[in-house]
């Protein structure tokens, strides 16, 4: 579906942009808002870059609303799907 790009250093540290993979889809795609709006990667998180790379602790934007290592991490990661799809199913147009 999609090619993934990201940079391997900030591009103010002289950083290259880089593919470093691809957005594969496992089952029939269905769009909608929600995917739009709400579905999220899960990442690593990003203290382990830090230890990898302490210069990128200037680069770090902070949250008011907590840390993201708040949360555990799930492994794997979990299915998601639209939280409307029995909607779509009901009404039998999937």
């Amino acid at each position: 579906m999609f090619k993934v790009f990201a940079y391997d250093e900030p591009p103010e540290l002289g950083g290259q942009e880089r593919l470093i993979g691809h957005l594969v889809s496992r089952s029939e795609t269905t769009s909608s808002l929600w995917g739009d709006e709400m579905l999220f990667f899960q990442h690593h998180r990003y203290e382990d870059d830090i230890k990898k790379r302490p210069h990128y602790f200037e680069w770090l934007e902070f949250w008011k609303l907590g840390r993201f290592t708040e949360q555990p991490l799930q492994n794997p990661a979990p299915m998601q799907a639209c939280p409307f799809m029995f909607l779509f199913e009901n009404a039998g147009l999937i």
